[in-house]
Protein backbone atom coordinates (compact mmCIF):
# COMPACT_ATOMS: atom_id res chain seq x y z
CA UNK A 1 0.00 0.00 0.00
CA UNK A 2 1.29 3.63 -0.67
CA UNK A 3 2.48 5.27 1.92
CA UNK A 4 -0.12 7.92 2.10
CA UNK A 5 -2.48 5.90 2.26
CA UNK A 6 -1.37 3.81 4.63
CA UNK A 7 -0.40 6.87 6.80
CA UNK A 8 -4.33 8.30 6.17
CA UNK A 9 -5.68 4.40 6.83
CA UNK A 10 -3.75 4.60 10.09
CA UNK A 11 -5.06 7.73 11.39
CA UNK A 12 -8.80 7.13 10.31
CA UNK A 13 -8.23 3.92 12.19
CA UNK A 14 -6.95 5.51 15.64
CA UNK A 15 -9.44 8.82 15.28
CA UNK A 16 -12.45 6.18 14.89
CA UNK A 17 -10.95 4.11 17.26
CA UNK A 18 -11.47 0.50 15.29
CA UNK A 19 -8.72 -1.97 13.73
CA UNK A 20 -6.90 -1.23 10.93
CA UNK A 21 -7.93 -4.08 8.88
CA UNK A 22 -11.37 -2.97 9.13
CA UNK A 23 -10.80 0.54 7.41
CA UNK A 24 -9.05 -1.70 4.96
CA UNK A 25 -11.67 -3.79 3.80
CA UNK A 26 -14.05 -0.55 3.82
CA UNK A 27 -11.61 1.54 1.82
CA UNK A 28 -11.43 -1.48 -0.78
CA UNK A 29 -14.88 -2.12 -0.55
CA UNK A 30 -15.70 1.87 -1.56
CA UNK A 31 -12.91 1.58 -4.28
CA UNK A 32 -14.45 -1.36 -5.95
CA UNK A 33 -17.94 0.76 -5.75
CA UNK A 34 -15.91 3.72 -7.08
CA UNK A 35 -14.54 1.98 -10.20
CA UNK A 36 -17.67 0.28 -10.87
CA UNK A 37 -19.48 4.27 -10.95
CA UNK A 38 -16.55 6.46 -12.44
CA UNK A 39 -17.59 6.70 -15.91
CA UNK A 40 -21.36 7.61 -14.86
CA UNK A 41 -20.02 10.27 -12.47
CA UNK A 42 -18.00 12.13 -15.16
CA UNK A 43 -21.33 12.30 -17.13
CA UNK A 44 -23.38 13.85 -14.39
CA UNK A 45 -24.76 17.68 -14.56
CA UNK A 46 -22.36 20.55 -13.01
CA UNK A 47 -24.82 20.84 -10.29
CA UNK A 48 -25.43 17.23 -9.39
CA UNK A 49 -21.55 17.23 -8.63
CA UNK A 50 -21.03 20.24 -6.93
CA UNK A 51 -23.94 19.14 -4.77
CA UNK A 52 -21.95 15.34 -4.30
CA UNK A 53 -18.93 17.47 -3.66
CA UNK A 54 -21.15 19.45 -0.59
CA UNK A 55 -22.32 16.40 1.06
CA UNK A 56 -18.76 14.75 0.99
CA UNK A 57 -17.12 17.66 2.99
CA UNK A 58 -15.93 15.34 5.78
CA UNK A 59 -18.43 15.42 8.71
CA UNK A 60 -15.57 15.01 11.60
CA UNK A 61 -11.91 14.63 11.91
CA UNK A 62 -11.56 11.31 10.85
CA UNK A 63 -12.68 12.18 7.29
CA UNK A 64 -10.02 14.60 6.78
CA UNK A 65 -8.08 11.68 6.79
CA UNK A 66 -9.78 10.36 3.67
CA UNK A 67 -8.91 11.24 -0.04
CA UNK A 68 -11.73 13.73 -0.92
CA UNK A 69 -12.60 10.76 -3.71
CA UNK A 70 -13.63 8.74 -1.32
CA UNK A 71 -15.51 11.16 0.89
CA UNK A 72 -19.12 10.62 -0.86
CA UNK A 73 -18.62 7.18 -0.97
CA UNK A 74 -18.34 7.37 2.83
CA UNK A 75 -20.99 9.47 2.97
CA UNK A 76 -23.25 7.59 0.98
CA UNK A 77 -22.19 4.43 3.44
CA UNK A 78 -23.45 6.66 6.18
CA UNK A 79 -27.11 7.64 4.63
CA UNK A 80 -27.40 4.32 3.92
CA UNK A 81 -26.79 2.92 7.61
CA UNK A 82 -28.98 5.60 9.42
CA UNK A 83 -31.76 4.96 6.82
CA UNK A 84 -34.89 4.46 9.05
CA UNK A 85 -37.28 1.30 8.50
CA UNK A 86 -40.24 1.22 6.82
CA UNK A 87 -42.85 1.03 9.59
CA UNK A 88 -40.86 3.47 11.80
CA UNK A 89 -40.54 6.29 8.69
CA UNK A 90 -44.73 5.32 8.33
CA UNK A 91 -45.37 6.67 12.09
CA UNK A 92 -43.51 9.66 11.58
CA UNK A 93 -45.32 10.61 8.98
CA UNK A 94 -48.67 9.60 9.45
CA UNK A 95 -48.92 7.45 6.57
CA UNK A 96 -49.08 3.63 6.09
CA UNK A 97 -46.04 1.55 5.49
CA UNK A 98 -48.01 0.39 2.07
CA UNK A 99 -48.22 3.99 0.60
CA UNK A 100 -44.40 4.48 1.21
CA UNK A 101 -43.51 1.01 -0.42
CA UNK A 102 -45.57 2.59 -3.84
CA UNK A 103 -43.57 5.95 -3.92
CA UNK A 104 -39.85 4.59 -2.71
CA UNK A 105 -36.91 4.63 -5.04
CA UNK A 106 -32.79 4.34 -4.47
CA UNK A 107 -32.65 7.30 -7.39
CA UNK A 108 -35.35 10.27 -8.11
CA UNK A 109 -36.86 9.90 -11.40
CA UNK A 110 -40.31 7.73 -12.62
CA UNK A 111 -42.64 9.24 -9.83
CA UNK A 112 -40.02 8.55 -7.30
CA UNK A 113 -41.07 10.51 -3.83
CA UNK A 114 -39.25 9.21 -1.74
CA UNK A 115 -35.48 8.29 -1.23
CA UNK A 116 -34.16 4.93 0.42
CA UNK A 117 -31.97 1.85 -0.32
CA UNK A 118 -32.59 -1.88 0.91
CA UNK A 119 -30.55 -4.11 3.85
CA UNK A 120 -29.45 -7.54 2.35
CA UNK A 121 -32.51 -9.14 2.70
CA UNK A 122 -34.32 -6.47 0.01
CA UNK A 123 -36.21 -4.25 2.63
CA UNK A 124 -37.01 -0.85 1.82
CA UNK A 125 -35.24 1.97 4.80
CA UNK A 126 -35.97 5.43 3.68
CA UNK A 127 -33.40 7.68 4.19
CA UNK A 128 -33.44 9.76 7.21
CA UNK A 129 -33.13 13.20 6.00
CA UNK A 130 -36.47 13.21 4.93
CA UNK A 131 -38.30 12.59 7.79
CA UNK A 132 -39.43 14.48 11.21
CA UNK A 133 -36.95 13.71 14.08
CA UNK A 134 -37.96 11.99 16.95
CA UNK A 135 -40.06 15.21 18.21
CA UNK A 136 -41.66 16.13 15.17
CA UNK A 137 -39.49 18.57 13.68
CA UNK A 138 -38.45 19.19 10.64
CA UNK A 139 -39.46 16.23 7.42
CA UNK A 140 -39.96 18.94 4.93
CA UNK A 141 -39.06 16.79 2.02
CA UNK A 142 -40.93 13.84 3.42
CA UNK A 143 -43.93 16.42 3.77
CA UNK A 144 -46.38 15.97 0.80
CA UNK A 145 -45.16 19.57 -0.77
CA UNK A 146 -41.58 17.80 -0.39
CA UNK A 147 -42.49 14.72 -2.06
CA UNK A 148 -44.04 16.47 -5.11
CA UNK A 149 -41.23 18.53 -4.88
CA UNK A 150 -38.18 15.31 -5.01
CA UNK A 151 -40.44 13.78 -8.20
CA UNK A 152 -39.78 16.85 -10.18
CA UNK A 153 -36.24 16.86 -9.41
CA UNK A 154 -33.72 15.32 -12.55
CA UNK A 155 -34.35 11.59 -13.12
CA UNK A 156 -31.82 9.59 -11.75
CA UNK A 157 -30.42 12.35 -9.01
CA UNK A 158 -28.36 10.55 -7.17
CA UNK A 159 -29.66 10.18 -3.16
CA UNK A 160 -26.68 11.89 -1.60
CA UNK A 161 -27.02 15.15 -4.25
CA UNK A 162 -30.78 15.18 -3.41
CA UNK A 163 -29.99 15.35 0.25
CA UNK A 164 -27.43 17.87 -0.23
CA UNK A 165 -29.95 19.50 -2.66
CA UNK A 166 -32.30 20.46 0.21
CA UNK A 167 -29.59 21.89 2.51
CA UNK A 168 -28.20 24.15 0.23
CA UNK A 169 -29.23 28.01 -0.40
CA UNK A 170 -30.70 28.51 -4.13
CA UNK A 171 -30.81 31.40 -6.04
CA UNK A 172 -34.34 30.10 -7.25
CA UNK A 173 -35.34 30.84 -4.28
CA UNK A 174 -34.46 34.33 -3.27
CA UNK A 175 -36.61 36.61 -0.96
CA UNK A 176 -36.18 39.58 1.31
CA UNK A 177 -32.26 39.84 -0.44
CA UNK A 178 -31.94 35.85 0.91
CA UNK A 179 -31.35 32.81 -1.18
CA UNK A 180 -33.25 30.63 0.89
CA UNK A 181 -32.54 26.40 1.11
CA UNK A 182 -35.48 24.39 -0.55
CA UNK A 183 -35.75 23.49 3.33
CA UNK A 184 -35.95 26.26 4.75
CA UNK A 185 -38.39 27.97 2.16
CA UNK A 186 -40.80 24.99 3.29
CA UNK A 187 -40.22 25.30 6.54
CA UNK A 188 -41.14 29.33 6.39
CA UNK A 189 -44.18 28.92 4.49
CA UNK A 190 -42.98 29.14 1.02
CA UNK A 191 -44.93 28.42 -1.98
CA UNK A 192 -44.71 24.80 -2.94
CA UNK A 193 -45.49 25.59 -6.51
CA UNK A 194 -42.24 27.80 -6.73
CA UNK A 195 -39.84 25.26 -5.08
CA UNK A 196 -41.14 22.47 -7.62
CA UNK A 197 -40.96 24.96 -10.41
CA UNK A 198 -36.87 25.43 -8.78
CA UNK A 199 -36.54 21.62 -9.16
CA UNK A 200 -37.40 21.15 -12.27
CA UNK A 201 -35.51 23.59 -13.36
CA UNK A 202 -32.10 21.60 -11.71
CA UNK A 203 -29.94 20.46 -14.14
CA UNK A 204 -31.07 22.44 -17.78
CA UNK A 205 -28.36 24.79 -18.93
Amino acid sequence: MPRTLDDAVVAYAEAAHTERETVEAELAGLLAELAATSRTAAALPEAERAALAAVATPADPADAAVAPSLRGALARRRMDASAVRLDDAARRLGISASAIRHVIGARTGGGTELLGCKDERGRWHVHAYQLPDAHGRGGQPASPAGRRTQRALPAGMEPLAVAAWWDAPNAGLLSDEREWTPRGWLGTGGDPARLVDVAAAEGRD
